[in-house]
């Protein structure tokens, strides 16, 4: 169990967790996040701010100005807690995020 927990903290790492490691594709991101978060609270981790932090930061990096807006917006939220996405937890965040690259997507402005 805790080599299942410092494996999952290695992964989610700043120098890891970029979106250009995963060729700006929003939702393999977030599904790797996803099994990192799930596999550190399997192992007994705690979700601490540092990897909000890090997952907002990543998704900052988004080469479309659109998402890049709205991350920001919800990272502001999140700090000032109010507004859309202040109560959100870090999957909650992450399903967020997919819901709005898939519409981008769709939209053919990503």
């Amino acid at each position: 169990m805790h080599e299942a927990l410092v494996l999952a903290k290695e992964a989610l790492h700043s120098l890891k967790l970029k979106l250009s490691n995963f060729n700006q594709d929003v939702k393999a991101f977030s599904s790797y996040c996803r099994l990192h978060l799930r596999n550190m609270i399997g192992s007994g981790g705690q979700l601490s701010h540092t990897h909000w932090i890090r997952i907002q930061e990543a998704l900052e990096e988004a080469f479309t100005e659109k998402c890049c807006l709205q991350i920001m917006d919800w990272s502001q939220n999140w700090r000032k807690q109010s507004g859309e996405g202040h109560n959100w937890t870090t999957m909650q965040f992450l399903a967020k995020v997919d819901l709005e690259y898939s519409r981008l997507v769709n939209l053919n402005q990503w």
